[in-house]
């Protein structure tokens, strides 16, 4: 559970600043006016004011409560960010709801979580925003999380 948490808790880091900035898609470098709300690195909440970011995922039938369970509101008291989920059908259905999503124009979650198979192609197409300027600007937990891991 705790590394599943670092996990999503790495995801909504890296996402602060594109939801900051009013939600701009692949804008090409990181959005101007974020960092009036996002809290100096290291501190938390991560964020001044309060922020929604929408989470696209499959439900898994070992949680049974997604909105009210412990994570969630552990993750949205220490970083001052709401979660909004948005649940996808289960297995290859959430993949294929998530491609109608992508080529319809309708508006796609701040952060997808799961398996997809077009994950390299949506980057390529600027479907997906770059996050290296995030990581490499506001990733300090991220960043400090690296540090300790030994990718040997």
């Amino acid at each position: 559970m705790k590394k599943i948490g670092s996990v999503v808790l790495l995801f909504i880091i890296a996402i602060i600043p594109l939801v900051a900035g009013g939600g701009q898609q692949n804008t090409g470098g990181v959005v101007a006016d974020s960092a009036a709300i996002v809290t100096s690195p290291g501190q938390l909440p991560i964020v001044k004011e309060p922020v929604t970011l929408t989470l696209g995922i499959q439900r898994l039938p070992t949680i049974t409560d997604y909105v009210d369970n412990y994570l969630t509101k552990y993750l949205e008291s220490n970083t001052g960010i709401k979660i909004d989920f948005r649940f996808l059908a289960a297995g290859n259905d959430g993949n294929t709801q998530f491609e109608l999503m992508v080529s319809s124009g309708e508006k796609l979650p701040d952060i997808r979580v799961g398996r997809q198979p077009n994950w390299v192609q949506h980057g390529e197409n600027g479907v997906f925003l770059d996050l290296n300027p995030y990581f490499e600007k506001y990733g300090y937990f991220f960043n400090q999380r690296m540090a300790d891991v030994d990718l040997k």
